[in-house]
């Protein structure tokens, strides 16, 4: 069994958007590498989860950050 033992995580992935050019159907993908940052560490479903990650385009450096979804349970 692991546990979360750090405030903080990384890691890096490869993104794949579909344009939509000429039309979703075509499935033109475009890949794009990206580095996450994981934070906000808090109780889902009775176990510490990360909860918001930020999202940063590798070379453009364009950043987006999501919430995740948590389960709330009234008693741990």
């Amino acid at each position: 069994m692991t546990s979360l033992s750090t405030p903080t995580g990384y890691a890096t992935a490869t993104r794949n958007v579909d344009t939509c050019k000429p039309s979703c159907a075509d499935a033109d993908c475009q890949r794009t590498s990206v580095k996450l940052k994981f934070t906000k560490v808090k109780l889902s479903d009775c176990r510490r989860v990360f909860s918001r990650v930020t999202e940063t385009e590798v070379g453009s450096a364009k950043k987006a950050t999501r919430n995740l979804p948590l389960v709330v349970k009234k008693s741990c």
